[in-house]
C-alpha cells in the first residue's frame, strides 16, 4: 500500500477503494480526529491525495467543501489553502504520477486478459482430465456401469474405439501444455512489470510528497495558508 492514500475520480469510488486496501482495525490505527500528527488533505478536481488522516475525517471534510483545496495539519497547527497559484503548482508536483496511469492501465488490462485465458485453458484442461479418467481410478472402474444396467462386456472392437477416444483425448490435452508454459512465462514477466511500476510510483510518491510539505510551509511563511480547523 502507498504511503498515502490516493481517491480517483470521486468520493465514492474513494469509498470503494479505501475499502478494499485497508481492513477496520487498520483504520482505527491512523490518526483521525484529535492527533497531532502531520497530515494533508489535497483536492484537485476529480483526484484526491491525503496522508495520515482517517476516513471519516477525510469524508467529513470532502463532504463540507467544494472546490480545489489544500487542508493541512502541520506541528499540530491546521491550515487550509485555496489559493488557485499555489493549488496549481501543488497539482504539478503530482504531474510525474499521472504520467504512470496509462501504463499501469494497460497493465491491468493485460493482466486481465491473460487472467482470462489462464482460466479458460484451466477449464479446457480440468475438463479432458476427467474425460481421459487421469482424475483417479482405472479404466474398468471410469466405465463401470451399475449392476442393474449391466449388459454384456464390450467388444474387443469397442474397446479399441474407446482407446483410440482416449488417446484423441490425451493428445488434446499435451497439446495445450505448450500454451500454459508460455502463460505461466507471460505472467511472471507481468508481475516483474508491475514490481517495477509499484516501484517507480513509490519514489515519485515520496519525492511529490516531500515537495508538497515545502510548498505548504512556505506558505505558512508567506501567509498564504489561513488557519483551519482541525481533523
Amino acid at each position: 500500500m502507498s504511503r498515502f492514500l490516493r481517491i480517483f475520480p470521486n468520493l465514492l469510488t474513494g469509498l470503494a477503494l479505501f475499502a478494499g486496501l485497508a481492513s477496520p482495525s487498520a483504520l482505527r490505527g491512523l490518526p483521525g480526529e484529535g492527533s497531532r500528527r502531520d497530515a494533508y488533505v489535497l483536492v484537485l478536481g476529480k483526484d484526491t491525495f491525503s496522508t495520515n488522516l482517517n476516513f471519516d475525517s477525510f469524508a467529513h471534510m470532502r463532504e463540507s467543501r467544494s472546490g480545489d483545496f489544500l487542508w493541512f495539519r502541520r506541528n499540530g497547527a491546521s491550515y487550509l489553502i485555496e489559493d488557485p497559484a499555489t493549488l496549481r503548482e501543488a497539482q504539478e508536483l503530482f504531474a510525474p504520477l499521472r504520467a504512470l496511469e496509462p501504463k499501469q492501465k494497460d497493465l491491468s488490462r493485460r493482466q486481465e486478459a491473460l487472467d482470462r485465458e489462464q482460466d479458460a485453458l484451466d477449464s479446457q484442461i480440468d475438463r479432458l482430465t476427467e474425460e481421459t479418467g487421469e482424475s483417479g481410478g482405472d479404466w474398468d472402474d471410469e466405465f463401470a456401469v451399475p449392476d442393474e444396467m449391466e449388459t454384456a462386456p464390450p467388444s474387443d472392437e469397442d474397446r479399441a474405439e474407446i482407446d483410440r477416444q482416449l488417446e484423441e483425448l490425451r493428445n488434446q490435452q499435451e497439446a495445450l501444455r505448450p500454451r500454459q508454459h508460455e502463460i505461466e512465462s507471460k505472467n511472471r514477466e507481468l508481475d516483474s512489470e508491475e514490481r517495477a511500476l509499484d516501484a517507480r510510483e513509490d519514489k515519485l510518491e515520496r519525492a511529490a510528497e516531500s515537495r508538497l510539505w515545502s510548498l505548504m510551509d512556505a506558505a505558512i511563511r508567506s501567509g498564504v495558508a489561513k488557519p483551519a480547523g482541525g481533523y
